[in-house]
């Protein structure tokens, strides 16, 4: 028979005091990662043709091998990052979607890339490759693709 106390069991209380602690230290983390995600930057960005590191292009012919390399600052060290690029046709749709997780970053400036190889069926126009970290865009190259 519960004797009608009013308190309740100290396991409750601490449980719930546990749980809130849990809530609030992940809250923190979250915060803490966001604001050294809202830092990186990028430091420089090149696009080449063929060779990842070859000289910068411009232009691009339909069935060319493409590199989009860039170079992040204020990266946190210690900690992969998702990266994604986006391959922008001069309509504006997305023709080609890269998403990777860099190694550890050990070191500032972090140098990634992404690479795509454009379909022969590339229609002329300006085009643009986009790299971004969640929603935020880091970097952005527009480049022509003539036949």
């Amino acid at each position: 028979m519960n004797g009608g106390g009013r308190g309740g069991s100290p396991i409750v209380a601490a449980l719930a005091a546990l749980l809130v602690a849990s809530l609030l230290g992940t809250g923190w983390y979250l915060m803490q990662r966001r604001k050294q995600d809202d830092r990186i930057k990028s430091a420089g960005a090149q696009l080449t043709l063929d060779d990842e590191k070859g000289p910068a292009a411009a232009v691009a012919r339909p069935s060319a091998h493409l590199w989009y390399r860039v170079l992040l600052d204020d990266v946190p060290i210690g900690r992969a990052e998702a990266l994604e690029c986006d391959w922008v046709d001069p309509a504006g749709r997305i023709a080609h979607h890269n998403a990777w997780t860099t190694l550890p970053i050990d070191h500032a400036p972090w140098p990634t890339h992404c690479q795509w190889v454009l379909p022969a069926t590339a229609g002329p126009g300006a085009w643009t490759v986009r790299m971004r970290l969640g929603s935020r865009e880091l970097s952005a190259t527009t480049f022509q693709v003539r036949e």
